[in-house]
């Protein structure tokens, strides 16, 4: 399943040095974009390189995925660990902490017709008896927001958060449906995290594109980290006419 996105523009890539601006939104000029703090949309980077996982992220790692040298990913990263929104652990490497869950939680929450996803994950669960979840777009790439789990899926399971790109089905309904520039950045990030060439996302996404329009849905299976093959399919929620955004 999918809804309705969170919002659809990536955060732009910057450099290290950190800028402010006294000026908001009322002081801009007309027709030019208002001015904002740089240092917290790099943070911010910093925060969705943690977020990315899948497990506890090494700060050379999280520097490589934010663009920054290792001493700039590390200030950012006592700032977050101050708020709550990393943790460190024992072993150096990073994770997201308890803020930002609760931050997760409420905004989830707050999605439009987050009630009617809930509730039809919930039906689609009983009916079937399998694992099911809701997706939604984010600038980050497709989220699961709400998940039900089956009892015999053994040691897999839906867990809420980002989606891995290029395995999961979910993120092919949005390929399929979204325009290319907002799903190509992303499926270029996790080919050069494979170490594949970037050239071949265009492959990927006229390859996901045919398949989902033709069938009408996405299916895929990969297997676990634990070995097991799972078998995912996933299925457009419109808002609109061919709408999934």
């Amino acid at each position: 399943m999918s809804s309705e996105r969170l919002t659809s523009r990536p955060v732009p890539q910057r450099p290290d040095n950190i800028k402010t601006s006294a000026k908001n939104s009322a002081g801009a000029k007309k027709g030019q974009p208002a001015k904002g703090i740089q240092s917290i949309e790099i943070g911010y980077r910093v925060l969705l390189a943690v977020q990315r996982g899948p497990s506890p992220v090494q700060l050379t790692e999280i520097a490589r995925r934010a663009g920054l040298s290792s001493g700039a990913a590390h200030n950012y990263l006592v700032s977050l660990g101050r708020t709550g929104l990393v943790e460190q652990e024992s072993r150096g490497a990073y994770r997201l902490g308890p803020s930002a869950f609760a931050l997760s939680l409420a905004s989830f929450q707050q999605l439009t017709n987050y009630d009617l996803m809930r509730d039809a994950t919930r039906r689609l669960h009983q009916a079937t008896g399998v694992s099911a979840a809701a997706s939604v777009w984010s600038q980050a790439g497709p989220v699961s927001v709400y998940t039900q789990n089956s009892e015999a899926a053994g040691a897999f399971e839906f867990r809420t958060g980002l989606i891995p790109y290029l395995t999961a089905a979910a993120p092919r309904i949005f390929t399929a449906y979204l325009p290319e520039e907002m799903t190509r950045p992303l499926i270029e990030q996790e080919l050069e995290r494979r170490n594949r060439p970037k050239a071949e996302a265009k492959k990927i996404i006229r390859q996901f594109s045919s398949t989902v329009r033709k069938q009408g849905y996405a299916i895929t299976s990969y297997q676990s980290d634990l070995g097991d093959e799972v078998v995912a399919i996933a299925a457009p929620v419109f808002k609109g006419k061919r709408d999934v955004s």
